[in-house]
């Protein structure tokens, strides 16, 4: 979690939004710092897809340019394997036809022979143009954030906090925690250690996405620190809501009556009046 350590944007190095555009809303803060933390974090595997994603753009240009036709020619005369399957269109077999393409693409420019003359398939060069989109998306996220009204901390909050939770590699830190009891102090202590372990686990991811985005490290103290904090205090939340619960039924229970019950009272009642 990155959002309460981030530096403020220099208001000089933000974009004008135009005359048509005011500050942010409330939801566009909360989606501005779910982008913001999605990209610093890594979160879903933001970079990977980012890259897989130019992969297809450029394995697109160069299919198109030579047509699909020359393309199987050339996997069959480099010798790939079962080339003629992707004569024609298939939804399954595309997938696995767009990798083949893309690798003999990367091989032959490396070679000294492009298939697309201007165009870069080396890893460098798809790093460098997914590194820029997510550039892009990270300083228009911020310059939404810098915009919010005062008080806008609840909207960055909140979808830092969204983010971290729809983040799929969080999936296995959710089965550690929450289950055993005890005191306040352990349940804290607990979920706080179980915060910390997952952020240590993600701090890798961070860096990486730092030097892509071109932006400060993370504080590795601080990243700590806070996961510690948020864990014990969201990981308490439940417990102590259910035993705040289950004071207030004890306080307005009906205590059960020490009365006796009528035919024994008589029967008493009875008994000593005989023996006077």
């Amino acid at each position: 979690m990155t959002f309460f350590l981030d530096e403020a944007p220099d208001p000089g190095t933000l974009t004008p939004r135009g005359p048509d555009r005011g500050p942010s809303s409330f939801v566009q803060g909360v989606g501005a710092s779910f982008r913001s933390e999605n990209l610093a974090t890594n979160s879903n595997f933001r970079a990977q897809r980012e890259t897989e994603r130019v992969q297809r753009a450029r394995t697109d240009v160069f299919v198109e340019s030579l047509g699909r036709d020359q393309v199987v020619r050339l996997m069959q005369e480099r010798g790939v394997l079962k080339a003629e399957a992707y004569a024609e269109p298939d939804e399954m077999r595309d997938i696995s036809f767009q990798m083949e393409a893309f690798w003999m693409a990367q091989k032959m420019a490396a070679e000294g022979s492009p298939l697309v003359e201007g165009m870069d398939f080396s890893e460098e060069g798809i790093a460098a143009e997914a590194n820029l989109a997510l550039q892009k998306e990270y300083t228009q996220a911020q310059e939404d954030l810098a915009l919010l009204p005062s008080g806008g901390v609840i909207a960055g909050f909140t979808g830092a906090i969204g983010s971290g939770i729809a983040d799929i590699r969080q999936l296995p830190f959710l089965f550690a925690g929450g289950a055993a009891g005890g005191s306040f102090a352990r349940i804290i202590g607990r979920e706080a250690a179980i915060n910390m372990a997952t952020e240590a686990a993600l701090l890798p991811d961070q860096f990486d996405m730092a030097e892509r985005l071109d932006i400060p490290d993370p504080s590795i103290a601080g990243q700590l620190a806070l996961a510690a904090v948020v864990g014990g205090v969201f990981g308490a939340a439940p417990a102590a809501a259910q035993r705040g619960y289950e004071a207030f039924k004890g306080r307005n229970a009906v205590p059960p009556s020490g009365a006796r019950p009528a035919a024994e009272s008589e029967a008493i009642t009875d008994a000593v009046e005989d023996a006077l």
